[in-house]
């Protein structure tokens, strides 16, 4: 068991990681998409959202505070992602429609999470970091399978993840960020 201090290093420690991903978020929207640079600070976000869960887990420092801020740390992320990479892209209309549609989707599950639990209900669920994941190597999948079909890879799976955790929000007895998804979702009778 980690001491008291112990502890709130390792708390410092990692929202401190946490805030350099959203530090890296916005240099994305600077910096040329795909170039030396921006690979750079896309490394070091992706780097930043494996390290923080993992160092706090197994220093006994994680916080409901950390959550949160990881979750808020990761929206940022994908949003600038988005915002930086896909104007780069040359996608048709109905990938646009598609990726708004999502966006309302996840914004519809956020909305009903703070009317039911007055909190930001972002859900740790495994649809939302494989779709985390495949929108982490967007950049990558451009390069080898082409804008469009990485595009369609990554909003399929994003739908799911974002109807799932809709599902999982307006069902929920209470909010658990740390739900795996449907099949963890179990009544209390």
């Amino acid at each position: 068991m980690p001491s008291a201090r112990s502890r709130t290093y390792a708390l410092v420690l990692v929202n401190a990681i946490t805030a350099m991903r959203l530090v890296g978020s916005l240099a994305l929207l600077a910096l040329a998409p795909l170039s030396a640079p921006y690979y750079v600070a896309y490394a070091a976000c992706g780097a930043s959202d494996a390290l923080d869960g993992w160092i706090a887990r197994r220093a006994g420092a994680t916080s409901a505070f950390g959550v949160s801020f990881d979750s808020v740390a990761d929206t940022v992320f994908a949003l600038a992602l988005v915002a930086s990479l896909l104007p780069a892209a040359e996608l048709p209309l109905f990938v646009w429609l598609w990726i708004a549609a999502i966006a309302l989707v996840k914004l519809a599950a956020l909305a009903v999470g703070y009317a039911r639990f007055r909190a930001y209900a972002a859900l740790h669920t495994y649809a939302n970091k494989l779709a985390g994941l495949a929108l982490f190597f967007l950049p990558v999948l451009f390069a080898f399978a082409g804008s469009v079909p990485a595009a369609v890879a990554v909003c399929a799976l994003a739908t799911f993840a974002a109807l799932e955790e809709l599902v999982l929000t307006v069902k929920a007895p209470a909010l658990d960020p740390n739900v795996k998804g449907v099949l963890g979702f179990r009544r209390k009778r």
